[in-house]
């Protein structure tokens, strides 16, 4: 079991300030991290302190409590949780317990209610024309039966995002050709086909039970451009919320630190920056090289011939 199911984190609050506890001014304590786990922590102008509790594929957990009697040394914050609960105490007294949920994400298979909406409708942008397709030879047809007829659904949702991953198999080629296209969905019905995305499932040790996103992962780790979002360096993001310095906004979010160019890229995220709190909660995210990749599926191809 891993610190994000299970564990403690400890730790501080205190100010230059020596009346900050009782005073009517509020701060902002910042972040704590330990491993994967962040804690973010604000006192409040009504004596109130603010705790949140970031674990990677659950619900935030926010607590908001009066701020009891502190000595000098501050005030003692500490989180115990499990799965789906999360408790608070200050200065060693529990004040509050609450539950928790794992962000959803589930797979289904087809039949998907993407049948539902005009096929004919479906816009193509230029990028995922020129990007996703052209360098690859992907019709429309091929989009569209996927998204259609697709042999595997798998939905992500996180921090209001989300995005829906179709994946179907042709076995009439040789080797069967994989096909995922990514689908996202912003607040309101506003929908977007963001990607779709050939491959070959049994060179990378996988099979068509396999989710979209891991496949996608295995391939961004093989392929992918080094990327940096806040303090997170990876070639791969998926459902994590990440700090951001205070600076960061727009284009500076995301950092490449690798340039190949063509690249690849699906980056699915939203920036908070609410005054107490900055961060990036990332539903997706990962670039691809193209040229290698392109390469790795001729190979695959000739491979099989």
């Amino acid at each position: 079991m891993s610190l994000r199911d299970e564990g403690t984190m400890t730790f501080w609050l205190s100010h230059k300030h020596k009346d900050w506890v009782t005073n009517s001014s509020g701060y902002n304590f910042g972040m704590v991290k330990h491993e994967d786990i962040l804690a973010e922590a604000v006192k409040h102008p009504d004596k109130t302190v603010e705790i949140r509790l970031i674990r990677p594929f659950y619900e935030v957990t926010t607590f908001r409590q009066p701020i009891p009697k502190c000595d000098q040394r501050g005030l003692m914050v500490s989180m115990t949780w499990k799965a789906h609960e999360v408790k608070l105490y200050l200065n060693g007294q529990l004040v509050e317990t609450k539950s928790t949920e794992v962000q959803s994400e589930h797979a289904v298979p087809a039949i998907h209610n993407f049948k539902d909406k005009k096929m004919g409708k479906i816009k193509i942008s230029q990028q995922l024309r020129d990007v996703f397709m052209q360098p690859f030879n992907t019709r429309r047809a091929e989009l569209e039966r996927t998204l259609e007829e697709p042999d595997f659904v798998q939905k992500l949702e996180f921090g209001g995002l989300g995005i829906n991953l179709y994946m179907k198999t042709e076995h009439a080629s040789k080797p069967p050709l994989t096909l995922i296209v990514t689908e996202s969905m912003k607040e309101g019905s506003e929908t977007t086909i963001d990607m779709v995305f050939k491959t070959y499932l049994e060179p990378l040790g996988v099979d068509k039970n396999t989710k979209p996103s891991d496949i996608l992962k295995i391939l961004a780790e093989k392929f992918g451009v080094l990327f940096r979002i806040g303090n997170k360096q990876a070639k791969f993001c998926a459902k994590q919320t990440i700090p951001l310095p205070p600076e960061a906004h727009g284009a500076q979010i995301i950092q490449f630190l690798e340039t190949p160019k063509p690249m690849m890229a699906c980056f699915n995220f939203r920036a908070q920056d609410k005054g107490l709190f900055n961060v990036a909660e990332v539903a997706f995210a990962f670039a691809i090289k193209t040229e290698e990749y392109k390469a790795w599926l001729a190979k695959q191809e000739s491979l099989s011939q």
